[in-house]
């Protein structure tokens, strides 16, 4: 059985005007491609960029969870958990 798990940090791009929605149709390539979706996180970014243009600042970028497997494991002793002001932090 095929095994493994992918994280991608991936952010929407613009093209002609329009955004490309880019996290979806990465999404939608890789589950024809055989993985399986199985989350799609927001990175909530603190302090981001500015951009010069007439859109809002986007604050967030997405993290897709694919795996080769529907039966995975998902091992969480890495994660350092921190809570400072009421968030809490990871890693």
């Amino acid at each position: 059985m095929d095994t493994g798990s992918l994280f991608i940090n991936i952010a929407d791009s613009i093209q002609d005007g329009n955004l490309q929605n880019v996290p979806a149709k990465l999404a939608e390539a890789l589950k024809e491609d055989g993985w399986i979706y199985n989350s799609n996180i927001l990175w909530v970014r603190d302090n981001p960029t500015f951009q010069d243009n007439k859109r809002p600042i986007p604050s967030y970028e997405h993290i897709l969870h694919f795996t080769l497997s529907k039966d995975f494991n998902y091992y969480t002793d890495w994660i350092d958990d921190d809570i400072i002001n009421d968030r809490m932090y990871y890693g």
